[in-house]
């Protein structure tokens, strides 16, 4: 039986976060982990009663759940600093997905260290599903990010196996130099070449990674990849978008890649990130 962990801190954001992760096990035949992660940087009497207290509150609200009687549920109430602990207790029980809420914006927090969620997914090396939209019904479209990288072929896998019923589509944007210096006919002579070795590359990443039965749709955009996106979330109208969580830099493997942050902090609907 598969393990879906999820991250709470009792806020409406993670309310959600907890009701897509009863769905998910609920469909999935998995096993349901709920977190909470009280810290322990206060006198003891208090972290006791906070961690007695985040106890009582989660299985008051999970108990009453419509899930919750069909699902193999625990909780867990650690203490310390909530990242570290997320991602050992993922590792601990091998856990496929880890699900939780949408950042909450600290301006002092983010100047500092980046929020929770932020910190999570650049760290996690496991699929993190970030749940903004208060909805348990399945998935009916996806949206995954094609930046022909390992971490974008196993972000598509992730999203198949997240919502198998799903119609997934794919999408690749391809910047075509000087586009904006022509015109009419000119502009598609000159694009063409470019299009052509976009699509060729495209395909061939598709087949080296045995995604064509995987893939309802793969479409080459043209234009920057924030437009393209914009353009493929207003006609897809997806309810879970999924990409590769990764930096280019190389210097620090932990990052997350700008588009990837950006998005994060502002999904359009639910966001899987997948490192590898």
């Amino acid at each position: 039986m598969p393990n879906i962990l999820v991250a709470t801190d009792l806020s409406l954001r993670s309310e959600r976060a907890v009701r897509r992760a009863f769905a998910l096990a609920r469909a999935r035949g998995a096993a349901l982990h709920l977190l909470s992660v009280v810290d322990d940087d206060q006198p003891e009497r208090i972290v006791e009663r906070r961690r007695a207290e985040t106890r009582e509150e989660l299985e008051r609200f999970c108990a009453a759940l419509p899930d919750a009687a069909a699902c193999d549920w625990t909780l867990h109430v650690e203490l310390g600093d909530a990242v570290p602990v997320i991602l050992a207790t993922a590792d601990r029980l091998d856990a496929e997905l880890i699900v939780t809420g949408i950042p909450r914006r600290r301006p002092l927090v983010d100047l500092f260290g980046g929020p929770t969620v932020e910190r999570l997914a650049s760290q996690s090396l496991r699929p993190v599903l970030l749940v903004s939209v208060a909805a348990e019904t399945p998935y009916a479209s996806t949206l995954a990010g094609l930046d022909l990288s390992p971490a974008a072929a196993a972000a598509v896998r992730a999203a198949r196996r997240l919502a198998p019923k799903a119609r997934l589509v794919g999408f690749h944007a391809v910047h075509v130099p000087y586009a904006g210096l022509s015109a009419g006919g000119e502009r598609n002579v000159l694009g063409a070449p470019f299009l052509h070795l976009a699509q060729a590359d495209m395909d061939g990443w598709i087949a080296a990674n045995g995604l064509r039965g995987t893939l309802d749709e793969a479409r080459l955009e043209e234009g920057g990849l924030t437009v393209a996106f914009a353009r493929m979330v207003a006609e897809t109208r997806p309810q879970l978008v999924a990409i590769g969580a990764h930096g280019r830099g190389g210097l620090n493997p932990t990052l997350l890649g700008r588009f990837a942050a950006e998005l994060l902090r502002d999904p359009p609907c639910d966001l899987l990130l997948v490192r590898r």
